[in-house]
């Protein structure tokens, strides 16, 4: 259905019957959180949904989780929707005359900024990444803790990424880690 749906007159629901991931873990006894967006394109979501909902950048939130009581939590990051010309370290900017423009783009300067400024964010997301598994590793929890990895799609400023069922708007990444049992 069409992106955004959930606002508007004709907000759009999930059929009957159908359960988030997050209510699935809920109600098998998972504490469950969120830190971050709720919006998931339809009109219930964040309501219920969760046993805990925090819009602030909360850096453990798996702390305020029950003592014992196993957690399904959701870390929304910036998607690569970061703006890297703040607090973004000069010298690891992606130089633009070094990056390749896909082909389906004019080979440019502007486009070449446009996917050294992309790069930047990836690179700025895995940081952050980084440092959530940092600290479930200091808090003893990274080997027993499944980590699922997945972006928003696509780049933030390319033509044809954003909310297009092309190359570069369904080409993201899924990475899954976590115990070998």
């Amino acid at each position: 259905h069409e992106h955004r749906s959930r606002r508007g007159k004709a907000k759009q629901y999930l059929p009957e019957g159908l359960k988030t991931i997050p209510e699935l873990m809920r109600d098998t006894g998972y504490f469950t959180f969120n830190v971050g967006k709720t919006d998931y394109n339809f009109a219930e979501a964040g309501n219920g949904i969760y046993s805990a909902i925090s819009k602030k950048n909360i850096k453990t939130p798996w702390r305020d989780c029950p003592q014992g009581q196993p957690f399904f939590g959701q870390i929304q990051l910036k998607g690569g929707k970061s703006n890297t010309s703040r607090n973004f370290p000069a010298n690891l900017k992606t130089d633009p005359s070094a990056v390749t423009v896909p082909a389906d783009y004019p080979q440019n300067d502007l486009y070449r900024e446009v996917v050294a400024q992309h790069y930047d964010t990836i690179r700025l997301e895995d940081r952050v990444i980084g440092a959530i598994l940092d600290r479930l590793s200091a808090d003893g929890l990274l080997d027993s803790t499944i980590v699922v990895y997945l972006s928003d799609h696509g780049a933030n400023n390319l033509v044809r990424h954003k909310q297009m069922p092309t190359e570069g708007g369904l080409h993201v990444p899924f990475i899954i880690q976590g115990p070998k049992k």
